[in-house]
Order: structure tokens, then sequence, then C-alpha cells
């Protein structure tokens, strides 16, 4: 998986920074696909927030053991 660019600057549109951040995200397709039918744009950016908090603490975790 790519990894987004260090500046990436999302849009001063919430709806547009949405889609932004869904495609720069670490995440697999099952989430992306959660995050693209989230029913409102609060429930999406919070949503984004805890997958995002997930993959956080999954990687502290790999680095916590040594992992890559």
């Amino acid at each position: 998986m790519d990894a987004a660019p260090i500046d990436l600057e999302l849009s001063d549109d919430p709806v547009a920074a949405g889609y932004q951040a869904i495609v720069a995200a670490p995440l697999g397709p099952a989430d992306r696909q959660s995050l693209l039918v989230a029913p409102t744009l609060a429930d999406r950016w919070t949503l984004l927030d805890a997958l995002l908090a997930d993959q956080i603490e999954i990687l502290e975790a790999e680095l916590a053991h040594g992992g890559s």
C-alpha cells in the first residue's frame, strides 16, 4: 500500500476532505467501503477517527514488540 504524501492538504470542503482522507488513510477495502456508505458526514468522520485510532494502536504495538 502506498503511503500518502507527507504534505497532503485536504480540501476546505468537508465532504471533499472526507473523501480525500479515505483515499489517503492506511485502510483496507472493507473499512473504506464502510466509510463511503456512512449515512452522514459526521458519521463518516467519527468512523474514520475510530479506524485511524485502531491503526495507530496496531502500529504502536508492533513498534513496542520490535516489529516493522
